[in-house]
């Protein structure tokens, strides 16, 4: 449930297969169809915005990975992407 997380966009192929969960300046990214799964922060963003969208991440099975395993991605808006991977090993 999304209830107070922030606006919810649903993508191609229907909630179920990817949504996006938007609360001001960052963004959760979650597509189970192609196995894409990130947090988009843009600058300026609070910490506790980006707390509240790990905590949601993490209320999807989702985490970050090691810092050796994976570095965030800078993108040429100036915006920082980290990838999540799922909790459980599949």
């Amino acid at each position: 449930m999304l209830h107070g997380q922030g606006e919810v966009s649903e993508m191609e192929g229907g909630a179920a297969e990817c949504h996006e969960v938007r609360a001001s300046l960052i963004a959760l990214h979650v597509d189970q169809g192609n196995f894409d799964f990130h947090i988009t922060a843009m600058p300026g963003y609070r910490a506790s915005e980006m707390r509240r969208t790990l905590a949601l991440a993490k209320s999807q099975g989702l985490i970050l990975p090691d810092e050796e395993d994976r570095e965030p991605e800078l993108l040429e808006d100036g915006s920082v992407r980290l990838h999540l991977i799922p909790a459980a090993k599949i």
